[in-house]
Parts: C-alpha cells; structure tokens; sequence
C-alpha cells in the first residue's frame, strides 16, 4: 500500500492523516503538507496516524521533531513495532535511558514523558514504573529525574541498564 497524505481543516486544527508505510523517502510530501501550519502557527497541528502500517526509523525522528513543535500525534503509540505490550514498554525504556544519558540534568513531569514519547496512559505508567523500580530514575517534587546512582554511572562511563 503507498504512503497517503491528505489534509483538511478540521475547526481550529489544521489536520494531516496518514496511510500505508511511513518512510524516509515520504518525508519531502510530508513536510510541504505540514509546511502551510507550521509557518502560520495555525495549531493544533495533528497528525492522524491510525491508518499507517509502518514507520521507519527517519519518519519517526521526523514526527517526533513534529511533534517537539507542537504537534499532536494521533494513533497507535508504537505503529511499526510489535503489538505485544513488554516488548513496546522495553522499546519506550531503551528510548527514555537514552535520551536521559544525552541529557543528564532532565526532569520530566509525567504529562511531558508523555508527550515528548508519544506514550499513552498505561504504557507510560508501566514505563515510569520500570525505571523507578530498575533504580535508573527517581521521582522528585517536579518530575523524573535521573537517580543518584544512575548519575554516577553515567559520569563514570558505564552504561549498564539499571
């Protein structure tokens, strides 16, 4: 099935659905359909994934810098990865230790995880709830942070999953 890219103006939202499998190589259609909004702030800005299949590893950093502009993503949270719920939970974990290891002094709220990580309600809860109990991260007054010992490895150079 091809990629398809239909935008319409939906009240105050200007709304872009996608179909098919999402790759590197739809990315140029895709952003002259999300060129319009982005550059006359006409947001909310939503892209309606339900109907893709498939995304790869370039149109998933392309929708989550979409999405770091200001875009809502609808759909499934792991379109592409298996349906199995472990597996989508672990992919998420090796997502969030990642960026947490570039970015040593970041503390999310749990509404920002969500956002930041396209996740849902229950998978963001089972996510938080690994790391907090793996001991890699801790929760403070104002979000997710980093735990101590997590910090020490990072700044020892060790990367071992916690």
């Amino acid at each position: 099935m091809a990629t398809t890219i239909s935008v319409k103006r939906a009240g105050e939202s200007y709304c872009i659905e996608l179909g098919g499998r999402l790759t590197a190589a739809d990315l140029k259609r895709l952003e002259r359909a999300c060129r319009y909004a982005l550059e006359h702030r006409l947001l909310p800005l939503e892209l309606h994934l339900e109907h893709v299949r498939a995304i790869d590893d370039a149109a998933r950093v392309y929708l989550d810098r979409l999405q770091a502009r200001g875009a809502r993503l609808f759909g499934p949270p792991a379109v592409g990865a298996a349906a199995d719920a472990p597996v989508r939970v672990e992919e998420y974990c090796r997502r969030i230790r990642s960026e947490y290891r570039a970015l040593p002094g970041l503390c999310l709220t749990k509404s920002q995880i969500q956002r930041r990580w396209n996740l849902d309600g229950p998978d963001t809860d089972a996510v938080l709830a690994r790391l907090v109990d793996a001991g890699f991260l801790r929760r403070t007054s104002v979000g997710y942070a980093l735990s101590r010992d997590a910090l020490a490895r990072i700044s020892r150079g060790s990367h071992d999953e916690a």
